[in-house]
């Protein structure tokens, strides 16, 4: 947790004030989420419920003073808040820190003073002490741009199976696998198996023991980050699987975030039980409300089993809910994941290569020094004209290179300031930052 630092409190002028928060504020910033983040309800109770979560000193990384708030000093009322929540991520299997920003909010008659911006100067600095490489956000369109941020991730995407989809158990055949609540006994192999799934993906979170039981049973019911866990069992109790899922319906969805298997057991054998008792239980859900289910959905870009049933599963509408990422320090990222890069090179048509690659970003860029296929230097570099370098990506765009989600093709179709000096960069570009799927699990 964050200790007292960053210059705060720090008077804002006009009788507002930003500081941490502390113990004292945990009811008054937990009302303030329910309220700010209400949408359509007067109060959000899931909302305030998660808040409460993080601000209570049970969650393993997060507690009071990993929040910001800006008071009004007459009143001791606040006006807006953010959270800081920080994580460990994994780049192809190397670990990085980074922050998340969450639960940005301010009250309406207090917008557009440039609140935001100073609790967010504060969660830098708070990174950069910490020695993150990163931070992200997810939420409002655009918005988070202005703070040095570019969507670069697909945080939460997945496939939809209707429940007329959903395969019939054939008559006079018992169920060949089961499903029962998991328990912290289960965590290890949860975790093991969360571990396995991780290898499909470029980015993914480093999930703790202590991640894993928090949300197993420290979890409010009514929080907005309360799922069910569950374990896949042969008749015989044999663990086979692991499943996790919401806890209520979203729009007629029950949302399936994990359906994970061990090695050696079928895909096909599988998941018909899975679909079953998701169905079963998505109907169970809706009953009380007198609205039907209308879907069943599974979260990730590379699940098996969308291979496994390609016909039965289709993309979501409105799929992809995208990450807004900050590296203030691309030179120092790409030296963290320096092994990685070197790894791809190895692999490919352009193993052993030796020259250098110079990227910019117009204002600024770097340059890759390679020697017999090893990355022996990586130092700023700026293009003395803006056609000068071996490739050119504008504003923050190479985020998108970096983490995987756009081909240079793509990214050069979408944007005619990007360039590329010669078909051979573009091949060079493409191994080193290939188009690849995350996986991004919420710390929350």
């Amino acid at each position: 947790m964050m200790s007292l630092a960053s210059g705060l409190p720090r008077d804002l002028g006009g009788g507002l004030l930003l500081r941490q928060a502390t113990a004292a504020d945990v009811e008054a910033l937990v009302q303030f989420n329910g309220t700010v983040h209400a949408e359509d309800k007067p109060f959000n109770t899931a909302v305030a419920a998660i808040s409460r979560e993080g601000l209570a000193g049970q969650h393993p990384t997060l507690g009071p003073s990993d929040h910001l708030i800006v008071e009004a000093t007459p009143t001791g009322e606040i006006v807006s808040s953010i959270q800081f929540i920080p994580q460990t991520w994994s780049y192809a299997g190397i670990p990085f820190g980074i922050g998340r920003i969450e639960a940005v909010g301010t009250l309406p008659e207090y917008r557009r003073k440039g609140l935001v911006r100073h609790q967010m100067d504060v969660a830098h600095q708070w990174a950069a002490e910490r020695g993150h490489l990163a931070t992200f956000i997810t939420g409002i369109p655009w918005y988070y741009a202005q703070f040095g941020y570019e969507q670069a991730v697909v945080f939460r995407t997945g496939r939809t199976i209707f429940p007329a989809l959903v395969p019939p158990l054939p008559e006079g055949q018992t169920e060949p696998f089961h499903v029962r609540a998991a328990t912290t006994a289960d965590v290890p192999f949860i975790a093991a198996r969360y571990a396995a799934a991780t290898q499909r993906y470029l980015l993914t979170t480093v999930y703790s023991a202590d991640l894993w039981r928090f949300d197993m049973t420290g979890r409010d019911p009514a929080s907005l980050a309360a799922v069910t866990m569950a374990i896949i069992e042969t008749p015989t109790g044999e663990a086979v699987g692991w499943l996790e899922h919401s806890n209520e319906l979203f729009g007629g969805n029950l949302s399936t975030h994990n359906f994970e298997i061990i090695p050696g057991v079928s895909w096909l054998a599988v998941t018909p039980s899975v679909l079953r008792h998701l169905l079963a239980v998505g109907q169970q859900m809706a009953a009380p409300t007198g609205q039907p289910l209308r879907r069943l959905s599974l979260r990730g870009e590379a699940h098996p089993a969308f291979q496994a049933f390609p016909e039965r599963f289709i993309a979501m509408h409105r799929a992809n809910w995208n990450a807004y990422m900050r590296v203030p320090d691309i030179a120092a990222f790409l030296r963290h994941i320096t092994p990685a890069l070197e790894e791809r090179l190895a692999r490919s048509v352009a193993v052993g290569h030796t020259g250098a690659l110079t990227l910019h970003w117009y204002r600024d860029g770097v340059q890759l020094t390679w020697e017999q296929g090893r990355l022996v230097g990586i130092e700023p570099w700026q293009p003395p004209r803006p056609e000068n370098g071996d490739a050119a990506f504008p504003e923050l765009t190479f985020l998108r290179r970096l983490f995987g989600w756009q081909t240079q093709e793509e990214l050069e179709a979408g944007f005619n300031d990007a360039f590329s000096a010669s078909p051979e960069v573009r091949v060079l570009l493409n191994i080193l930052f290939p188009k690849e799927p995350s996986y991004i699990r919420s710390v929350s």
